[in-house]
């Protein structure tokens, strides 16, 4: 399981950012009680902590150098996450637009 200490959030990477963004979304859907718009900040959220589960902090020690980063590094937990928020932000949308 990915590293997903809270003390470490910041908002240096895009996937980091749509699951803020979610969380944003679906707390103000909430508050105003307009599901359609829960259901894409849920689906924004799933995605984002998808892509979070499929870009571990990754690091390559060699001669005389040291390479770091988060390239993508797809696993089954992170693509259900990915699909399961698609889903949702497709319905979400599909909702917002019939309404």
């Amino acid at each position: 399981m990915p590293d997903l200490d809270l003390k470490k959030f910041d908002l240096e990477h895009w996937w980091k950012m749509l699951a803020a963004a979610g969380i944003a979304v679906s707390i103000a859907s909430i508050a105003v009680k307009y599901p359609p718009t829960i259901f894409v900040g849920l689906g924004l959220f799933a995605a984002g902590i998808g892509e979070w589960v499929n870009h571990p902090y990754q690091e390559k020690i060699g001669f005389n150098f040291k390479l770091t980063g988060h390239p993508r590094s797809p696993r089954i937990s992170g693509l259900l996450l990915d699909g399961a928020g698609l889903i949702l932000a497709f319905v979400g949308l599909v909702k917002l637009a019939l309404s």
